[in-house]
């Protein structure tokens, strides 16, 4: 396996353990993901599903498709789990589709998204590979307001309204 990029993951493994990053990195050996890996990338996929949805259509994704994606994610992804750690594999499930319900319906509306999964390169001539990373999303943030839709700063408009802030926020990982 050759090395055409790093990653902040990949500088983590390396960081910790040298042998562990030269069997993941060199020899290409993954190991079995745990639980919370596969929960965790079953609620990130869906709410990657919704700010890709939002960001084409301009309104949040049905729930039941947002929910659809985290569960079809889990059931694929879980059947790799080797441990699941004394507990039911229907249990974690449930538990992944009521936090991708939870992001969906309390944080995602407050989200407008301007880009989802943007893809970062850094490099250098004087690297040996180039540093490679994603934008989850970037966003303008808004609050729903009793009288309609408002964003952090002074709002003079009611209604059903968008008001851009001057600034973006944006959630960043390097894989």
């Amino acid at each position: 396996m050759s090395i055409n990029h790093l990653s902040a993951s990949s500088i983590d493994t390396f960081q910790r353990c040298q042998l562990q990053w030269y069997h993941r990195y060199v020899l290409g050996e993954r190991q079995p993901p745990s639980i919370a890996l596969v929960q965790g990338g079953s609620v990130h996929k869906s709410a990657e599903y919704e700010y890709a949805y939002k960001l084409e259509a301009g309104e949040d994704a049905p729930l039941d498709e947002c929910l659809d994606v985290a569960r079809d994610t889990f059931e694929l992804e879980a059947e790799q789990v080797e441990d699941w750690e004394g507990t039911k594999p229907s249990a974690v499930l449930d538990e992944t589709v009521n936090l991708a319900r939870l992001y969906r319906e309390e944080l995602a509306p407050a989200v407008m998204p301007v880009s989802v999964e943007r893809e970062i390169l850094l490099s250098d001539e004087s690297w040996p590979w180039p540093l490679l990373g994603y934008v989850d999303v970037e966003y303008d943030f808004f609050f729903q307001a009793e009288d309609g839709i408002r964003d952090a700063q002074e709002s003079r408009g009611l209604g059903d309204v968008y008001k851009r802030q001057d600034h973006a926020g944006a959630k960043t990982s390097f894989v």
